[in-house]
């Protein structure tokens, strides 16, 4: 999925945009724990 680029978003997109960086976010620190642990 991909974040809303525009600059005269609405409610809705930027709630979408927030919780898409807070995944992001939160996939990459996971991911991030796994590679130091020699998971992956």
């Amino acid at each position: 999925m991909t974040p809303y680029h525009d600059a005269g978003l609405n409610e809705d997109q930027t709630e979408f945009n927030k919780r898409h960086l807070a995944t992001m976010l939160v996939s990459s620190r996971a991911l991030k724990k796994l590679k130091e642990q020699d998971w992956l």
